[in-house]
């Protein structure tokens, strides 16, 4: 094993938190990583916006897992978050590669914050977990802006 492994292998923790945390909360919170990172991926190496639909879908699927162990409901952070501003997120996030790229940075945010309470015992941070899955939602909403679809569409596929 070479020493950058050895580095490596020693800030690994032996005492894990995971009876603290939901099951749901993992499973959504890999779901979300995977799905959008599927998403940048076709994007990025086939231009594959068909898939796009499917990969959207799919990433929101794994939303109300989370907000289930969070104790809310899904509804509840589209309301609080209200619609996007897509002539804003335009200037921004003009085509859906940036847009996939943004929802695999939010996605890390979510694993990171369950990272920290199952690996450093650290307490949830719930608020923001939800602020990353607000900020997840309007980009999903707004990649959907894009491929001139809405986002009940893509939660059908």
């Amino acid at each position: 094993m070479n020493t950058y492994q050895q580095d490596a292998l020693r800030t690994l923790s032996d005492k894990y938190h995971i009876g603290a945390i939901d099951p749901d909360l993992l499973h959504g919170a890999l779901g979300l990583a995977t799905e959008s990172g599927e998403l940048l991926e076709g994007l990025l190496l086939n231009g594959d916006t068909v898939n796009a639909h499917e990969e959207l879908g799919d990433t929101t699927w794994y939303i109300p897992p989370i907000c289930k162990a969070l104790g809310i409901t899904i509804d509840e952070v589209e309301d609080a978050i209200g619609a996007p501003d897509h002539a804003t997120l335009l200037t921004t996030m003009p085509t859906l590669i940036d847009v996939a790229m943004r929802l695999c940075i939010e996605a890390g945010h979510v694993q990171d914050a369950i990272k920290r309470a199952v690996y450093y015992g650290s307490p949830l941070n719930s608020a923001g977990v939800v602020s990353h899955l607000g900020r997840i939602i309007h980009l999903i909403q707004h990649a959907c802006y894009l491929l001139d679809t809405t986002h009940e569409k893509v939660k059908a596929t």
